[in-house]
């Protein structure tokens, strides 16, 4: 006899605030990012070199231009850029912003907004993304469906959750114990 598992629902609505951390904690996990890190880096280590070694602070002005933009771009634009553009998103997709409820059930999730209501069987989750405070649950490639981990009822719901995902999708890895 099979074991009959629990509908769990999670209520969630997310402010602004959550939701701009979410977009941050992305940023800060896209290898661009890091990779422009690292040659900001390696500029600043060419210039302090040839600083030491020849009491300039640049052999030419092309290296300390490219520093000083590279270190503009990654400390003032990207953050405005990031932040400007989740205000306008959030602002412009009430959906964001409203409750929304979603029933995890043994054969789909179920995701019910005042407007909406969608099923997504656990065989067309594209991808699972486990953060600190989020789950995220992609349909596709562009679309995923923000869970706070905050809105379960309990760590043991969140749990089951998790074994649900693990057992009933091959995207288990891509979550935290």
């Amino acid at each position: 006899m099979k074991k009959e598992e629990k509908t769990i629902e999670v209520k969630a609505k997310l402010n602004f605030e959550e939701y701009l951390r979410l977009n941050f904690s992305l940023l800060l996990r896209s290898k661009m990012v890091w990779l422009s890190l690292f040659l900001a880096t390696m500029l600043i280590v060419m210039l302090l070199e040839n600083r030491i070694i020849n009491g300039e602070w640049a052999d030419s002005g092309v290296k300390l231009g490219l520093l000083l933009s590279l270190t503009v771009f990654l400390f003032l634009v990207l953050p405005l850029l990031t932040y400007l553009r989740t205000k306008n998103y959030f602002e412009k997709n009430p959906l964001l912003s409203e409750l929304t409820t979603f029933y995890f059930e043994s054969e789909r999730i179920e995701i019910v907004t005042s407007e909406s209501h969608a099923k997504l069987t656990w065989k067309r989750i594209y991808k699972i993304r486990e953060f600190k405070h989020y789950l995220l649950i992609y349909q596709n490639r562009h679309i995923a469906y923000v869970v706070p981990k905050k809105s379960f009822d309990s760590l043991v719901d969140m749990e089951i959750i998790k074994d649900m995902i693990r057992t009933k999708t091959k995207l288990g890895h891509r979550l935290k114990s």
